[in-house]
Formats: structure tokens, C-alpha cells, sequence
């Protein structure tokens, strides 16, 4: 079992009674705290640090800024603020630095662990599993007569080039007997017969780089409908 996630919280607040009430809170409710009174403070410790608790108004480097540089250089942390600034347009510029949470001053200690609380457990969520990989498709190079798919590639006839390209550009992927017979050169009375056969053996040929998909359906008495996409790879 993986070890439960104990992030180590920060508190940067440069009014050293509030800093000390901040930390010692914390602790007591089972999270590990460090507190600094500066970002240059913090940033000589060379501790790392899980989530933020920040104070805009610092001595020297400002709360914003510093949220801006860690947002950017740790995009996985949690930032917190808590500053006596409570209009509107500094909330705004604070969300849009990268910040999860503004809270304003006074804060009763029991809504600070509680936020605390709530974003160290989202912090602790496992990451969503990365979207499965689009399957490769059919690609058709009708300068070099082959198809080509997960499964490598196959030489087609120019009749076949042509019928591909042609029945991915139609509405639909669709195509009637007539035009199909005309594009691969097919006549005679058994027409019907033989774009069977030659459809059969596209169908094979398909499959071959790109088995377990259907290809080229038959539409009863009308034609064939292409059912996957293709791409065209010469111009």
C-alpha cells in the first residue's frame, strides 16, 4: 500500500504573532508546518514545500509575485492566500496569477485548517489516467499505390487507389454501382459479380494493416459505403 501523502504546509506571513498562531494551529491539527516571514526567508531554507499559505503584503518580494514564480515553476503545488485585501479586482488578479483559494483577514483559524484541510486532500488525489491513445487509422497514398495502417502497409491497384479516394471524398462515404463501376473500369454483365470480387479483395487487403476494423460495407441494390476514415497523404 502507498504511504498515505503528508504534504508539507507553508506559511509565509511576515507578522511574526500571526505567523507563529498560524503554525502552531496547524500542527496541532496534524499537518506539518513551517512558517517564514519572508519569501527570500523561505527561499534560503531550501525547503521545498507542498501547499501555500501566502500573505501578499511581504517586506520584499510581494505575495502575487512569488505565487506567479511558483505557479509557474511547481504547477502541481496548492497556493493559498490570506491578506487583509478583500476587494474584487485583487481576488481576480490573484486567481488569474494561478492561486486555488483567496481567504481575507480576520479568518477564524478553524476555516484556515479546514481550507487547509480541503486542499491537502485534493492535492493527495491520485491523477486521472491519461486518455487512451487514439488507434492509428487507414492512410492512402495514391502516388505509391499503398494503404497504410497500424499493422504497416500494402500495395493496392490504381483501380482501387482511385475508388478510395473518391468514396472518402463522397456525402457520407457513399457511393452507388454505376459510379464505382466506372471509376475501377468494370463492365459487362456480370459487373455486379466481378465489383464483388473486387471489393472482397480490398476488404483483405485492408484488413491486413488494419485488422478487427469494418471497412467496406455493401449497401443492398445501391452501392458501398466506406465505414472508417482515410486519409490522403499525397495532394
Amino acid at each position: 500500500m502507498a504511504a498515505e501523502f503528508d504534504p508539507l504546509v507553508i506559511v509565509i506571513e511576515d507578522h511574526p504573532d500571526l505567523n507563529e498562531l498560524l503554525v502552531e494551529e496547524l500542527a496541532d491539527h496534524g499537518h506539518r508546518t513551517l512558517g517564514f516571514t519572508s519569501v527570500e526567508a523561505y527561499e534560503a531554507s531550501g525547503e521545498r514545500g507542498d501547499l501555500f499559505l501566502l500573505d501578499l503584503n511581504l517586506p520584499a518580494e510581494d505575495g502575487l509575485s512569488f505565487a506567479a514564480r511558483l505557479r509557474a515553476s511547481r504547477p502541481e503545488v496548492g497556493i493559498m492566500v490570506l491578506s487583509v485585501r478583500s476587494g474584487s479586482a485583487i481576488r481576480a488578479e490573484s486567481y488569474e496569477t494561478g492561486i486555488d483559494l483567496y481567504l481575507t483577514k480576520p479568518c477564524a483559524p478553524r476555516e484556515i485548517v479546514a481550507a487547509v484541510r480541503a486542499m491537502a486532500r485534493r492535492l493527495a488525489a491520485p491523477a486521472p489516467a491519461p486518455a487512451p491513445r487514439a488507434r492509428p487509422g487507414l492512410a492512402l497514398d495514391r502516388a505509391a499505390l499503398k494503404l497504410f495502417g497500424p499493422e504497416g502497409e500494402t500495395a493496392i491497384s490504381g483501380d482501387e487507389a482511385a475508388f478510395l479516394s473518391a468514396i472518402a471524398a463522397s456525402p457520407e462515404r457513399r457511393m452507388d454501382y454505376g459510379e464505382i463501376l466506372s471509376i475501377m473500369c468494370i463492365g459487362g454483365e456480370s459487373s455486379l459479380a466481378t465489383l464483388e470480387v473486387r471489393m472482397t479483395r480490398l476488404r483483405k487487403k485492408i484488413a491486413a494493416v488494419l485488422p478487427g476494423e469494418a471497412s467496406i460495407r455493401s449497401l443492398r441494390k445501391r452501392g458501398y459505403q466506406l465505414v472508417l476514415p482515410l486519409e490522403t497523404l499525397d495532394c
